[in-house]
């Protein structure tokens, strides 16, 4: 029942708009080839339930700081079966990032702005 809810929760966005490019994303901590046998079954399921080809499916503990900090600000969650790790994992990544972008920015704007 509750998988229905969040197939037509996932169905409602991308028609509405919201969710015209779908990033789903996930964090697995099993072997890598265990992990893109699911990546691969995971990422052919949401095509087939949404019906289009657009989706980027990522691997959110194996993404770049700045592009899962980009993901976690910006979540719709629509399961969430161990909460507690998925707080811990954003927290830490999320703190990571704050520290990381004043730096990035520091650099940017010495490279470009001559600052």
């Amino acid at each position: 029942m509750a998988e229905m809810y969040h197939e037509a929760k996932a169905k409602e966005l991308f028609k509405s708009g919201e969710g015209a490019n779908i990033t789903p994303s996930l964090y697995r901590s099993e072997a890598l080839a265990r992990l893109l046998s699911k990546y691969m079954e995971i990422l052919g399921k949401l095509i087939n339930m949404l019906e289009t080809g657009e989706v980027d499916l990522v691997v959110l503990n194996c993404a770049s700081l700045s592009l899962a900090a980009r993901i976690i600000e910006n979540k719709i969650i629509l399961t969430d079966k161990r909460p507690f790790l998925r707080h811990t994992f954003e927290s830490i990544k999320l703190r990571k990032y704050f520290d990381f972008s004043r730096k990035e920015k520091d650099i940017l704007e010495r490279r470009y702005l001559g600052r």
